[in-house]
Parts: C-alpha cells; sequence; structure tokens
C-alpha cells in the first residue's frame, strides 16, 4: 500500500486490534534495526580483530582497502540513524478504503475545502477541539456554496413558508446558519445514547465540549450567536458547515459498537437536523 492510498491517524482513534497491530508493527521494525546493528556490528569487529591480529589483515584490509572500510564504517551509521528515525517516527495509518470511499464527500451542491490546522488557534492561542479529538478527521471541512445558496434568500424564503415546512437551521446575528440539537426526533436517532454520542461529536465540530450533561466553549471561535445562550438541552451545530471525514470515522465506529447500525447514522442524523440533502452519503433531509 503506498502512502497515497493511507491516511495517517492518531493511535488513540483506532480500535483495541488495531492498535495490538501496529504495536506489533513498531516491533518488528524495532528488531529489524537492532538485527541489522548487530549484522554490521559483528562485520565491523570481525574486521578489527583480522587487522590488529594478523599481516595479511594490515596488508590487505587496513592498506589495500581502507577506503572501503571508511565508506562502510559511514553507510553503517547512516543506515542507523536512518532506521532509529523511521521508528521513531512511525504513525499508524488507515487505507482511504477502510474509512469509507464517501469520508470526504460533501452534502449537494456544497464545496469541499482543505484546512489549515492554525485557523482553529484563537488570538489567545486556545485551541478549538478538546485534547481528545483526532484533527486528523478535521484536515478537510464541506461549505455552504455561498454562489448557489445565499443566507438572506434562505432566511426570505423560509420565513414565507408555513410553520410545519419550515427548516430547522436559523439564521444568527452573525449570518451563520445554524440549529439546537434539543430533541431526539429533529435527528432521527431513536436511541438516548446515540442521541448524547451524537451532541457530543456535533459539540465537537462546532468548538463545544459536551459530556456529563454539561457544554463548554473551547475558545473564541466556538459557534455563536449573539441572541442565543447555548446549553447542554440546546447544544449547537452549524448547519453552513461540516466535518465530513469526522462524522464518517463516528459513523464507523459506531457501526463497529453496533453491526446492525446503517453506516450513515450521524451524518443522516445531520442532514435530517438541518434539513439539508446529503446524497453521497445516503441521506435525504
Amino acid at each position: 500500500m503506498s502512502s497515497s492510498d493511507a491516511v495517517t491517524v492518531e493511535l488513540s482513534s483506532l480500535s483495541s486490534e488495531e492498535q495490538a497491530e501496529f504495536k506489533t508493527q513498531k516491533m518488528k521494525m524495532f528488531k529489524f534495526t537492532v538485527a541489522v546493528c548487530i549484522v554490521y556490528g559483528l562485520i565491523a569487529f570481525i574486521s578489527l580483530i583480522v587487522i590488529f591480529l594478523t599481516s595479511w589483515g594490515k596488508r590487505v584490509l587496513y592498506n589495500d582497502m581502507f577506503p572501503f572500510f571508511i565508506t562502510f564504517i559511514i553507510g553503517t551509521i547512516v543506515i542507523v540513524v536512518w532506521l532509529a528515525n523511521e521508528i521513531y517516527n512511525f504513525q499508524p495509518k488507515k487505507p482511504k478504503d477502510a474509512i469509507s470511499y464517501d469520508a470526504e464527500m460533501c452534502p449537494d451542491y456544497w464545496k469541499l475545502e482543505n484546512i489549515d490546522n492554525k485557523s482553529f488557534v484563537d488570538e489567545n492561542g486556545k485551541q478549538y477541539f478538546n485534547g481528545k479529538i483526532n484533527k486528523n478527521h478535521f484536515k478537510y471541512k464541506c461549505s455552504l456554496d455561498t454562489a448557489i445558496f445565499d443566507t438572506k434568500k434562505l432566511q426570505d424564503f423560509d420565513n414565507d413558508k408555513q410553520e410545519n415546512q419550515k427548516k430547522n437551521f436559523k439564521i444568527g446575528s452573525n449570518g451563520r446558519l445554524y440549529t439546537n440539537l434539543d430533541n431526539k426526533a429533529k435527528t432521527g436517532i431513536k436511541d438516548d445514547s446515540q442521541y448524547e454520542a451524537f451532541k457530543s461529536h456535533a459539540a465537537n465540530m462546532n468548538g463545544y465540549t459536551y459530556a456529563n450533561d454539561s457544554l463548554s466553549a473551547n475558545n473564541n471561535l466556538a459557534l455563536s450567536d449573539g441572541n442565543e445562550t447555548f446549553n447542554p438541552q440546546k447544544v449547537p451545530m452549524s448547519c453552513d458547515t461540516v466535518y465530513p471525514m469526522y462524522l464518517s470515522m463516528m459513523d464507523s465506529e459506531n457501526v463497529k459498537k453496533n453491526p446492525s447500525e446503517p453506516s450513515n447514522r450521524y451524518r443522516c442524523a445531520y442532514s435530517k437536523a438541518c434539513g439539508i440533502s446529503w446524497t453521497e452519503a445516503g441521506c435525504s433531509a
């Protein structure tokens, strides 16, 4: 498998079996490096014994082959240092197919953008994510294409509808589209534990930490609206920005724990809660 066919992930994001496999691979690399050091060391040691104890060794190995031995020693040092560096920087990887083919697919007519990790740090140096989050899942985001969807027109269009036809999103004082996770019916999730998990995922994507029935903003970049205060019963979730790889991984983890679950549970919960279509993920509003 080439490096282009896999993505680097954090060890904590792997299952116990995958972590054990990673540690086994790293141990094999370590043992191989030790074996290489032993082989090269034995060759160097035997050569020195021959040079010091035999006239043939002094004449042939030391005098005639001196350039060879200098090259050999330098090459040995380079190889050992390179192998040691490979072990030190060895990171767990997953093939993209293991994450799923649609992990980087956006809701219908949205734009996929590459994200610079620096954009998640606020002016005070605080991180957008809490310490338990795998930042590799946030390398891409899907954004509402404003060339197709104008938030002001969406608002006017929504206001003209009957109440039972309105979309679930709100338009905040800063022009951002968002919704509050304040009931399970909005998401289509019936199981309480899965709904709690989805609230946690939504909080993570929007700069909050939701745990133990508490909600707190991680930094000043967290989703906000001057007209509303969020709380554990009203967890905010952006409806104009979503992180597809993160939700795809959360869907994957959910299926591992609950094999009978659909593979798009949380992406479809997002789709339903915001009233948007996500065809590539198999979800309709």
